[in-house]
């Protein structure tokens, strides 16, 4: 018996945590370095057959109650405690109050442990309070963006408006150079409206409340969707090809708005040669993998992950109409159906360039 009790003394000593263990009288029977560190004591010796409320007389009535209620035969445990007053400073603690029962099946005392947990309180707080800012300034930019861009479109059509009165009115009185300075302003009114436009369409994506996705017919929105770029896709005389595509639980209206986007800039960053542009699915696994791929002047690898940043723009707005706002509401459509975008492509010749769009979405009931 007395080599039985070495032996789990010897243990208990190692434990890498506070514990210590009591008979029914709660005297120390066995005790951890880790518990002694914790209360001070320089070796658990100096605990051994001692009471714990006699070298701990401070202690609150409410761990009496606990302590009785453990001798009754009840095991009890808390996941975090904040312990005030006990110690030099207050502690955050998780700790476990468990009978033990002797050979004869009655309960012989208490084993006790305490883990201290203040730097993990303290680091989860911190996590949360940086989570709880944040989301306070992502609401806020998202309603700055919002207000703005409804602000501004009524002042910036009344400046348009008045603008081409001005120019309708006395146009034949104006030299080449105020005719030149005339064009330049609506053109620079123009792209501001483009601008807002995208930018109140950001806000909304970012600001869209999550609905209940419904399952919907791929093929038949991309059928949708290419009817309403017919005329266009004619007057170009390109050619807009899409094969079986599955059957997918999401929200219809931002699917559209993500393969409205990448069609849009398909026929917008064509090359001279005729467009193709390509819409298929690919099985891969628990996702259906999306392509939209074209035949157009292709993207340059440093350039892959970037594009999807907001305002991101590769070419001159002489050259290409647009704010860079498009994909980035893509990616974060893909992102809120729990997705991935990127693209695939390198600028090429004129007869060999390209783009390869590609989305991941999850299959229905994954």
């Amino acid at each position: 018996h007395r080599e039985l009790d070495n032996i789990t003394s010897n243990f208990i000593k190692q434990l890498p945590t506070p514990v210590a263990v009591f008979d029914v009288n709660m005297c120390y029977k066995f005790a951890s370095n880790e518990w002694c560190s914790l209360f001070k004591i320089d070796s658990s010796s100096e605990l051994i057959g001692k009471s714990i409320y006699d070298v701990y007389p401070q202690q609150p009535k409410e761990w009496r109650d606990l302590h009785s209620r453990g001798l009754a035969g009840e095991s009890l445990s808390c996941k975090a405690e904040k312990i005030i007053g006990l110690f030099e400073e207050p502690i955050w603690v998780e700790w476990g109050i468990h009978p033990w029962y002797a050979l004869n099946k009655t309960i012989g005392g208490l084993a006790i442990y305490a883990n201290i947990i203040t730097e993990r309180v303290e680091f989860e707080k911190n996590i949360q309070d940086a989570v709880n800012n944040l989301t306070l300034s992502n609401q806020a930019l998202k309603s700055f963006a919002h207000v703005c861009s409804h602000d501004l479109k009524e002042p910036l059509r009344n400046v348009s408006n008045f603008i081409q009165l001005l120019f309708t009115r006395n146009s034949e009185q104006f030299d080449e150079e105020s005719l030149l300075y005339m064009r330049h302003i609506l053109k620079g009114i123009e792209h501001m409206s483009i601008l807002i436009k995208d930018v109140l369409s950001y806000s909304e994506a970012i600001n869209h409340a999550p609905s209940k996705d419904l399952p919907f017919n791929m093929m038949d929105l991309a059928v949708e969707i290419k009817e309403s770029f017919d005329y266009q896709l004619s007057e170009i005389g390109a050619q807009l090809n899409i094969n079986n595509l599955p059957v997918i639980s999401g929200n219809n209206t931002q699917i559209n708005q993500l393969l409205t986007n990448l069609i849009s800039n398909a026929i917008k960053f064509r090359s001279s040669i005729p467009l193709v542009i390509e819409i298929f699915a690919v099985d891969a696994g628990v996702f259906w993998e999306f392509h939209v791929r074209d035949n157009g002047i292709g993207i340059a690898p440093e350039y892959h992950e970037s594009i999807f940043t907001i305002f991101k723009r590769l070419h001159s707005k002489s050259k290409y109409e647009g704010s860079g706002v498009g994909l980035a509401i893509c990616k974060k459509i893909v992102n809120d159906h729990h997705g991935k975008i990127y693209v695939q492509s390198t600028p090429k010749d004129e007869s060999e360039g390209g783009s390869d769009f590609v989305f991941t979405l999850p299959k229905m009931g994954k």
